[in-house]
């Protein structure tokens, strides 16, 4: 690719912010307001609407739970998956504990989608107030 020098800051971007180093923020982004909804509001939500629920989460924190119906798609191939997602049902994002669903629930909205908001507390707090997950069946 003839990238000649890569680096590589171990703390990512909250480390980054930490010690104030400049960062440029999308201003499109910046203006797109998500409706973070509580576990109890999201599960009557799914009763009624019928929405199309989008788990962002990374292969590792899927491996064993997931809220039904819900479909995965790391943060990382969103761009790609997105385009398969229906446009005609309303969105929710979620993941493990909505350190990437905004930025997720963002892009989507900016897509044309219509986002409902992101999981409060994320699939973590979901299961601790005692909603309902499915568990992955581990084949050998």
């Amino acid at each position: 690719m003839g990238y000649k020098k890569v680096l590589h800051f171990p703390g990512g971007i909250q480390e980054w912010r930490g010690f104030n180093y400049p960062m440029k923020v999308n201003d499109k982004y910046a203006k797109i307001k998500i409706k973070k909804i509580s576990p109890k509001k999201m599960s009557k939500i799914i009763k009624q609407k019928n929405p199309f629920i989008v788990d962002v989460r990374p292969d590792d924190f899927i491996k064993d739970s997931y809220i039904k119906d819900s479909v995965h798609c790391q943060t990382l191939n969103l761009v790609e998956a997105s385009k398969k997602f229906p446009k005609d049902r309303p969105l929710l994002v979620v993941d493990w504990a909505m350190k990437q669903s905004p930025i997720a629930a963002q892009y989507l909205k900016l897509s044309a989608f219509d986002v409902l908001g992101i999981l409060k507390g994320g699939v973590e707090r979901w299961k601790s107030e005692g909603f309902p997950v499915e568990i992955r069946k581990h084949t050998k």
